[in-house]
């Protein structure tokens, strides 16, 4: 066997082992589906998971981005207010159980998912709750087709304050690398494993770990590798700033009914946001969850269903 062979065989050896590994982790996560029984939407992109329940005005629940989010987000919400309104939860496109294609995501494909599930799925005018940067998605989508919304509830919303809303060499570079076969998949799969995953939601994202149960591990780390190796497109362009979108124009003149709940120990969305909230809107209602932290809705569910419910009365 000549240099140039051993050479090729090395190399072929070398990314054999990541790939194999790669394949093993995404096909063992599929036995981790969160069962719920929902629909799909055909849209242009691909077929969107949704849920509906409950009767009486539409409640559109949009849950936050990152690595395996979805619908799950609002499991202590939805059986409470479907007693009041008619509930839809969505996965988004890249996310959960809808369809993941490998593109370019950015806020304006998902404000123009929001508006085409309220006329199409919903077929009227909705009150809708979103999370972090769906809450900035949400008021794209209200800047673009105003007359689909009623009143907004916004959790811990970003695109306010220092939001880099361009695109530079190396954000290009990095979404390139995320989005690689081999060196790509293993990036995504060590910061998608359940360690990786258990560590983010103990820092970011709830407040008493005692809350973060093997469920809700194995909730995010089934989603986070739904669809095999393409749930890490989305990802890729989320840490690679294709997704960010500044709101404060629209916040400054929108008339829109708006209420805004925030993690008082929230760190990715801090909550000195809302200062900045409160000087461009001085309309805008808000409440603070002391002992919270992305999601305030799920660690004090009952005080947060009881503001939805008068506020969207």
């Amino acid at each position: 066997m000549n240099k140039k062979h051993i050479f090729l065989n090395t190399i072929i050896s070398t990314l054999a082992i990541p790939s194999a590994i790669n394949f093993f982790i995404f096909h063992s996560a599929k036995n981790k589906s969160i069962k719920t029984e929902g629909q799909y939407y055909n849209w242009k992109y691909g077929k969107i998971f949704y849920t509906v329940k409950g009767c009486g005005e539409p409640l559109l629940l949009i849950h936050g981005i990152g690595a395996g989010c979805q619908s799950f987000e609002w499991r202590r919400n939805v059986d409470i207010l479907s007693k009041y309104y008619e509930v839809y939860t969505i996965d988004l496109i890249g996310f959960g159980k809808s369809d993941k294609p490998n593109m370019t995501y950015t806020a304006y494909i998902y404000s123009q998912l929001i508006i085409d599930f309220i006329v199409n799925i919903i077929k009227t005018p909705a009150n809708v709750v979103a999370s972090s940067l769906s809450g900035a998605f949400t008021i794209m989508s209200y800047n673009l087709s105003p007359e689909l919304f009623h009143k907004l509830l916004l959790i811990s919303p970003s695109g306010i304050g220092n939001t880099n809303t361009t695109f530079n060499k190396n954000d290009r570079l990095l979404r390139i690398l995320i989005n690689s076969p081999i060196i790509g998949t293993s990036i995504y799969t060590y910061i998608t494993s359940k360690k990786s995953i258990k560590k983010f939601l103990a820092q970011n994202v709830f407040f008493d770990e005692n809350d973060i149960t093997d469920e809700i591990v194995d909730a995010y780390y089934f989603s986070s590798h739904n669809k095999n190796t393409s749930s890490k497109y989305a990802i890729a362009s989320f840490i690679s700033n294709y997704m960010n979108i500044n709101i404060e124009s629209t916040l400054s003149k929108i008339d829109l009914p708006i209420y805004i709940v925030w993690g008082k120990n929230a760190k990715l969305s801090p909550l000195s946001n809302l200062e900045i909230i409160k000087q461009l809107n001085p309309n805008i209602e808000y409440a603070i969850f002391d002992q919270t932290k992305m999601l305030p809705h799920s660690e004090n569910p009952r005080e947060f269903n009881k503001i939805c419910k008068e506020f969207f009365e």
